[in-house]
């Protein structure tokens, strides 16, 4: 969860957060994992078994609720 005034304080931060009216983070729906003790590549392939919905960047992946019901795939890159 990112509550709105995180969310806020990325914006005026400067970072993209968000496409939408309001962030799936906001909606509790999404988070951004940072792995620890694999590379990026395969954390994506461990991720994409259990989301429809993943935002890759070079140091983090995003992964949200979006596509549990209708199993739409969704894949962008930051």
């Amino acid at each position: 969860f990112r509550c709105n005034k995180h969310q806020e304080h990325l914006r005026k931060s400067g970072v993209n957060t968000i496409v939408a009216k309001q962030s799936t983070h906001e909606l509790g729906e999404a988070v951004d994992l940072k792995p620890t003790r694999m590379r990026i590549s395969d954390f994506l392939v461990f991720c994409a078994k259990h989301f429809y919905a993943i935002g890759i960047a070079k140091s983090f992946l995003h992964v949200d609720m979006r596509g549990q019901e209708d199993k739409r795939v969704r894949r962008w890159d930051y």
